[in-house]
């Protein structure tokens, strides 16, 4: 698989987080859950934005390193929502969370793990690939910078 067909199956599963969430909130009446509630509304709408960001293509509306980069903080906000609503969630079944807790695992819940579980998987290598190739240095050979006792490498020295 390349990265463009993982970042995009990431976003799919990032879609999926936040309809869970949005479902929730509509459907199932979270939204009268105070600071639940809320959490609820701004997961769903984070999740769909940075999603719907990994779909574009960036890359060619940005130029190319902005455009990897963008892509890589991007898949980056979505491992954060993914992982955020893991450990929200893990807190909710065992204890409390802001006077909150979950009981059992109904489908919704299902779905919202196994969606958190592969946009992490999926979204965590694209971020560090991307990253690491916006901010690295593509010359490839040594860059010699001028100084006062300096010289420049011949190809003998590069090695």
């Amino acid at each position: 698989m390349t990265l463009q067909v993982i970042r995009r199956a990431g976003a799919v599963a990032l879609l999926a987080v936040g309809a869970v969430h949005l479902q929730q909130y509509y459907g199932d009446n979270y939204r009268v859950l105070p600071t639940i509630g809320p959490l609820f509304l701004l997961n769903g709408i984070s999740a769909g934005v940075v999603a719907l960001g990994l779909l574009l293509p960036i890359e060619r509306l940005a130029g190319e390193r902005t455009g990897e980069r963008l892509v890589g903080l991007l898949a980056l906000g979505g491992v954060a929502i993914a992982v955020g609503s893991l450990i929200a969630l893990f807190i909710a079944e065992t204890s409390v969370l802001f006077g909150f807790s979950e009981n059992g695992f109904s489908t919704p819940i299902v779905i919202a793990i196994v969606s958190e579980v592969a946009a992490t998987v999926l979204l965590a290598p694209v971020a560090v690939a991307n990253l690491v190739r916006s901010f690295s240095d593509r010359g490839g050979a040594p860059r010699w910078r001028p100084g006062p006792h300096s010289t420049p490498l011949t190809g003998r020295d590069r090695g």
